[in-house]
């Protein structure tokens, strides 16, 4: 099996953890699968930003694994921010705000193999009307907890 540089929201970090309630099972699976399948990880600043303040312990440990195997990237060339919209797009207010929030995962994606883990399905629904995101995976663990396992 391919290794495959994967970009991971806050949010599956944050909702990662020992519960046994079905999204922190859901995300821990995930976040296993990734180290155990030997795929990659991408962070931007913004993002690395967002895991320090949203991880819980158990994402904490499963981030120090990945950093103790060589296994996170950090390319200079992601830290810009792009919170302009393509031409022609039209997304209403709270699209808008919510893209902007976000629009750092999809670029940091852009430069990796195009696929996002993410519980956002706003952000998922945004970018099905952003041409320039057509090729970018989303993988919501809540719906498809096995998916890391067949990139």
């Amino acid at each position: 099996m391919e290794s495959k540089l994967l970009v991971i929201d806050a949010s599956v970090a944050g909702a990662a953890s020992e519960k046994e309630h079905p999204r922190s099972s859901a995300c821990r699976k995930t976040l296993d699968s990734a180290l155990a399948i030997c795929h990659r990880i991408v962070f931007c600043k913004k993002l690395l930003q967002e895991w320090k303040e949203h991880k819980g312990r158990y994402a904490s440990c499963w981030l120090d694994s990945m950093l103790a195997r060589r296994k996170v990237q950090m390319p200079k060339d992601t830290d810009q921010p792009q919170n302009e919209l393509p031409a022609g797009v039209q997304l209403n207010e709270k699209e808008l705000e919510a893209y902007k929030k976000d629009s750092h995962l999809l670029e940091v994606a852009l430069t990796s193999d195009k696929i996002i883990i993410t519980l956002d399905d706003n952000l998922i629904d945004i970018c099905r009307k952003i041409r320039k995101y057509s090729a970018i995976r989303f993988i919501n663990p809540e719906k498809e907890p096995d998916a890391v396992c067949g990139l």
